[in-house]
């Protein structure tokens, strides 16, 4: 058997983040025939969508949000059937020192 054409995504060294695992959705989709493989240098997959524990909360690896104009990120959350997983919040902002928010 002929082997595919190879890609692979790499993502940040240290988290594989949602334009590294959006960009190998995108070209297994695209109906090209290739084998896509996403190499992750970290422990677990989410980028800056990540977060992390501390201080007794939870919080998220960069300041972002996900508004209602997002429209974009919104068709590929819906495209993945993650439309009832989406919580939206009023939202607040605070900046993590190292050592207190």
């Amino acid at each position: 058997m002929a082997r595919l054409p190879f890609i692979s995504v790499l993502t940040d060294p240290t988290t594989g983040g949602v334009t590294g695992l959006t960009t190998a959705r995108a070209l297994a989709r695209s109906g090209a025939n290739l084998e896509i493989t996403v190499l992750e240098g970290g422990p677990a997959l989410g980028g800056l969508a990540g977060g992390f524990q501390t201080c007794g909360t939870s919080l998220e690896k960069s300041y972002h949000y996900l508004l209602l104009g997002d429209t974009a990120v919104l068709q590929l959350a819906h495209d993945l059937g993650l439309d009832d997983d989406l919580i939206y919040r009023p939202g607040s902002v605070g900046i993590y020192d190292g050592q207190r928010i």
